[in-house]
């Protein structure tokens, strides 16, 4: 009988047979599995030739099958009594089954490590559920502190923002650098960005410089100061105060720029809006149709 032949149809391998044969003729349990059912089970052979058995586990491979009765394919042969149970086989120590060196299980592996008990992948199993449950806490976790620190920053509010803009000497500020301590993150660690309402190619600012800082309330904004000119007319003066969203208490997520803005004080106007994690006060020395024109929308595509 080849064993090859009921394990894997058409091998023709002689290195393998030879292997799957010298496994046959050493090992007293395939001896027993083929006095008793006067043929060799396919499930039988197909693990042994793919999957290394250790001797250990063979008297727990051998009890199972006994009690298992596994019907052949063919039809027509009849089921054999199982093997009878031997005192030596009980005597022997039983450790848990190696499970298989190939990634998935095929139909039957699935039935012998069943009938064995998946010990092995239990066990990791287990130990892949506590790892997402670690995870999972340990993200939780992170997420509280992120929001106890965001709910320890200063806050303020947009009026307070343009009053202090406003107050600033415009007459003294250097237009072409901000005279205000250089910033390059806000507090919360992001780092101050123009924003996509405002026509950028309207601010000129000189490369490589940093914004200023302006302080309200112990919450330090970035200030971009720039210029612009009006359709040919004098250059307008800009202010534009960066600020988290999260340090403006009445800083509302749909805000935007829409609409005439308010004027302020006469030759002052200004306007606030809120873009992703950022708030935005602008504040034009001018009047309404400065700020119009600096932040008339773009055509759409």
């Amino acid at each position: 009988m080849r064993v090859l032949d009921l394990a894997r149809p058409g091998e023709t391998d002689p290195a393998a047979l030879a292997r799957a044969e010298g496994h046959l003729v050493t090992c007293d349990h395939c001896r027993e599995v083929v006095t008793a059912r006067q043929q060799f089970d396919r499930q039988v052979a197909r693990l042994l030739h793919e999957t290394e058995v250790p001797q250990a586990g063979m008297a727990l491979l051998r009890l199972r099958l006994a009690a298992a009765r596994v019907v052949p394919e063919k039809e027509n042969v009849p089921a054999a009594s199982p093997a009878p149970v031997t005192a030596s086989a009980e005597s022997e120590p039983i450790s848990p089954p190696v499970g298989p060196t190939r990634s998935g299980w095929s139909q039957p592996q699935k039935t012998v490590a069943a009938a064995l008990g998946s010990s092995g992948s239990t066990t990791s199993g287990s130990r892949r559920t506590w790892l997402r449950r670690g995870a999972a806490m340990a993200l939780l976790a992170l997420l509280a502190l992120l929001s106890v620190w965001s709910q320890s920053l200063p806050r303020t509010s947009f009026s307070r923002l343009v009053g202090a803009l406003t107050q600033l000497d415009w007459s003294r500020l250097d237009w072409q650098f901000a005279r205000l301590s250089p910033m390059s993150r806000l507090q919360d660690g992001s780092t101050p960005r123009l924003p996509d309402e405002i026509e950028t190619r309207h601010i000129a600012l000189t490369p490589g410089t940093l914004p200023g800082t302006l302080e309200v309330d112990r919450v330090q904004a970035a200030v971009f100061v720039f210029q612009f000119t009006r359709r040919g007319a004098n250059q307008v003066q800009a202010a534009l105060a960066v600020i988290p969203v999260r340090q403006v208490q009445d800083a509302n997520a749909r805000q935007r720029f829409l609409g005439v803005p308010p004027l302020i004080d006469g030759d002052l106007c200004a306007a606030t809006w809120v873009e992703g994690d950022l708030a935005y006060v602008c504040c034009v020395k001018g009047n309404r149709s400065d700020l119009q024109e600096l932040a008339r929308p773009r055509p759409s595509a």
